[in-house]
């Protein structure tokens, strides 16, 4: 795998298996495509290091089959459409109650951001 070496001067990489570092570069890959469902205006891909980003860019993008990262793009559609769902239904409810996401064992999951800044979720 080339993970370590795209890894190799990250100095925040995690003492992690391959498979949550695999995880992190398929989410990049959807998340940083505009035609996916699970577009997430970068945040996925701004957690990969700094100098080796670039090989999941807007260029390169369009090399990569949708193999593995189909899959991880499939969960998170689900799982968005379900916390969105839950969320507009209590909101239509008209109370005044606040609609919180809680992550856990999130790892590399950048959902309850996404959903803060599109206001699906409060503060």
């Amino acid at each position: 795998s080339a993970l370590p070496i795209l890894h190799r001067f990250d100095r925040l990489k995690p003492p992690d298996s391959s498979l949550s570092l695999a995880c992190l570069w398929w989410k990049a890959l959807s998340g940083n495509d505009p035609q996916s469902p699970v577009y997430d205006n970068n945040l996925a891909y701004d957690l990969l290091p700094r100098g080796s980003r670039i090989v999941v860019g807007k260029k390169l993008r369009r090399f990569y089959p949708r193999l593995h990262h189909a899959n991880v793009e499939i969960r998170t559609a689900f799982l968005d459409r379900a916390v969105t769902r839950i969320s507009e239904s209590v909101r239509s409810e008209g109370n005044e109650t606040k609609v919180r996401l809680v992550s856990l064992g999130g790892g590399y999951d950048v959902r309850s951001i996404k959903f803060r800044e599109r206001g699906i979720v409060d503060k």
